[in-house]
């Protein structure tokens, strides 16, 4: 997934550091990057590249300095570093940075030529085919710009700032999210070297623009807003909570009070440890459209949808894969009945684009339409909103965002107007008009080759030896389903499976082959590029029996055994990896660094096993293929003297690992 950047996803991306970690002395680049500080990184990034000779060292800074600027939206200077840290042979994560960053500069034969030369070496070669076909549809459509019906220019209320996502307001007004430095706090963003982000209204017409009145703007990032008909109540997001440990993105609402609002409050089904952002009401203001980082999504931010009454809020719905796919899909907005929003998960003419579609029964979608150039462009377009529906030549105004090469800050408000289409005149009859019976329209036949493959180690018997490559698993068992119907069908000796599939269906997967794990998959022809021969490679992790496998990202509170918040995510994963591989029997072990008396570390450390053992049961998983093991501190990962050991080998020693029995 391409990497998020502030502001345009300030509200989504990643959770922000105390407030202490802004001012904390920075020694290094790398150490600024970590701290998310890429206004300082970047540059000092830059001096570190130029005093390195070490070619590695060289690569990898590079690298940092690129995703720096990239998260800055300083799209010229990342590709700058990027092309820098692929030429230096950082590898296949700088050549995919490099390739789509020549795809946002308008660079598309370049960037054809990178997916071409990551088709030829990656596992992910199908992606990276759609990215070059991407790249030759970006071309054409810019060729015909000048003939689309949109027309598009830049507004007066820009700053040098970030000024994005306009929302309807009242008496012809918007409401716009900015970073200018009129916004409320006196911190700047580390992010970006900004202020934080704010709401404020502009008035179009003169160009005015104002800090929304009341308490809604705080010292943290304040993101899109939704209104409800009558501007009496709000729905926005907010990145931040004081005096709170949970800084995730929330949906908020807050009600009018005469010319101010009132103090927000999280919207009840907002969950913990989940980013929430980009609310939009339908157009009869009973279904509230939102994006989430939820683990039952698509991948990457996907749209949601829940319905309001009377009685409250009902449960969110995650839309199909008609419009989310494995990406960023976001920034709903509705215009009657047709939704636009923004992807970068469909090929495209950059990073984001704009998108429209509409219901064509209930929980149906049409297939998303690309709006093209000059809606789009190599850059990120999003959050478009109509203002006015005409009767003219002129049908159709409104604004979008877009972070293109010729504005003037980060992200800029564009408005547009659409024309009326021309009539279609049809030739006027002949005297003796001439027959023609048309040939019946034949529907060309689909169809879908599924490759599975295994991941290959440089060391066949190590997991923590990089992936090497992958090998073609012949004999494979693979259960389709589709509607209603389900079928068990095996690989061939290429490990593939060739068969006819029907447009706008979710196909599922389950791959099965001794000495790996299951593996499920999901396909549908509405997110991939017009063929007659669809591709899906499923990638399965090879099964390493009686080898401890550490598990991130597991933290314990002092002396409790509770499973955290933060350890959850870790955990859902293996229980679903469970889940799939009924055959897998595991000893789930924890350990404890050597600080303590060891018979209190035995007793902790079994205690916190048998919680995520505990823990794993809750799922459905069968208590006789789970053993609890507490290490305490006789099995440490890095052999150090205890009082000589450093934070980091005490934090390495301690850790929950599991084990794959051999039956």
């Amino acid at each position: 997934m391409r990497q998020l950047y502030f502001p345009l996803f300030l509200f989504l991306s990643l959770l922000f550091l105390d407030a202490c970690t802004y001012t904390q002395k920075i020694k290094d680049g790398k150490t600024a990057f970590e701290q998310k500080q890429y206004a300082v990184a970047g540059p000092m990034l830059e001096k570190e590249f130029n005093r390195t000779k070490d070619v590695k060292e060289k690569a990898k800074i590079a690298y940092l300095a690129g995703e720096s600027f990239d998260r800055m939206n300083n799209a010229e200077k990342a590709l700058e570093w990027y092309l820098k840290a692929h030429k230096n042979r950082y590898g296949e994560k700088a050549t995919h940075k490099y390739a789509f960053a020549l795809k946002q500069a308008e660079m598309y034969a370049e960037a054809a030529d990178m997916f071409r030369e990551l088709e030829a070496e990656s596992t992910s070669m199908f992606n990276y085919r759609k990215e070059t076909e991407a790249c030759i549809a970006a071309v054409k459509w810019n060729k015909e710009k000048n003939d689309n019906l949109y027309k598009v220019q830049q507004v007066g209320f820009n700053s040098s700032d970030a000024d994005y996502s306009p929302t309807i307001y009242e008496d012809g007004r918007l409401v716009i999210s900015s970073d200018r430095p009129s916004s409320t706090g006196e911190e700047s963003y580390k992010w970006t070297g900004n202020e934080f982000s704010d709401l404020f209204i502009v008035d179009p017409e003169s160009g005015t623009v104002e800090l929304l009145p009341g308490v809604v703007n705080s010292e943290f990032n304040e993101g899109t807003v939704a209104f409800n008909a009558d501007f009496s109540e709000m729905i926005f997001s907010r990145c931040g909570t004081a005096g709170e440990q949970d800084d995730y993105c929330k949906l908020m609402k807050s009600t009018r009070d005469g010319n101010n609002w009132t103090k927000p409050e999280i919207l009840p089904f907002v969950m913990d440890k989940v980013n929430y952002a980009h609310p939009s009401w339908s157009s009869d203001g009973k279904v509230l459209y939102f994006v989430c980082d939820a683990d039952d999504g698509w991948g990457g931010f996907d749209i949601y949808e829940i319905n309001r009454s009377q009685s409250g809020w009902g449960e969110p719905r995650i839309l199909s894969a008609i419009i989310n796919t494995e990406m960023d899909d976001m920034f709903p907005s509705f215009d009657g009945d047709t939704l636009y929003f923004a992807s970068d998960g469909r090929g495209g003419m950059g990073g984001l684009d704009i998108y429209k579609t509409y219901q064509t029964q209930p929980g149906k979608w049409k297939i998303p339409e690309n709006l093209k150039a000059p809606i789009n462009s190599g850059r990120d377009d999003f959050g478009m909103v109509i203002t006015k529906n005409l009767e003219g030549q002129i049908i159709q105004e409104g604004y979008f965002t877009s972070t293109r090469m010729d504005g003037v800050g980060g992200d800029d408000i564009y408005a547009f107007s659409k024309k009326k289409p021309k009539p279609v005149i049809k030739p006027e009859p002949m005297d003796t008009p001439k027959v023609v019976i048309p040939e019946p329209v034949v529907e060309k036949d689909i169809y879908l080759e599924v490759y599975v493959y295994g991941k290959t180690y440089t060391d066949p018997n190590n997991p923590k030896s990089s992936v090497s490559g992958k090998v073609a698993l012949p004999d494979t068992r693979l259960q389709i389903s589709h509607s209603s119907n389900s079928e068990s069908v095996q690989t061939d000796e290429n490990g593939k499976y060739r068969f006819k599939i029907e447009k706008e269906l979710d196909y599922r997967f389950f791959a099965s082959s001794s000495e790996y794990y299951n593996k499920s998959a999901v396909f549908n022809t509405v997110n991939q590029a017009d063929t007659e021969v669809y591709r899906l490679e499923i990638i399965l992790d090879k099964i390493f029996k009686n080898v401890e496998i550490k598990l991130d990202n597991i933290y314990y509170d002092f002396d409790k055994w509770d499973i955290r918040e933060d350890a959850k995510p870790t955990l859902n994963k293996l229980a679903t990896t469970l889940l799939q591989n009924p055959e897998i029997s595991i000893i789930l072990g924890s350990h404890t660094d050597c600080r303590g008396k060891e018979g209190y570390n035995q007793e902790l450390s079994q205690k916190r096993a048998q919680s995520a053992v505990d823990y794993l049961v809750t799922f459905g998983v069968s208590t006789n293929r789970l053993q609890a093991s507490g290490y305490g501190e006789s099995s440490p990962a890095v052999s150090c003297s205890c009082n000589n050991c450093s934070e980091d080998e005490h934090q390495a020693n301690r850790r929950t690992t599991f084990k794959i029995l051999d039956q």
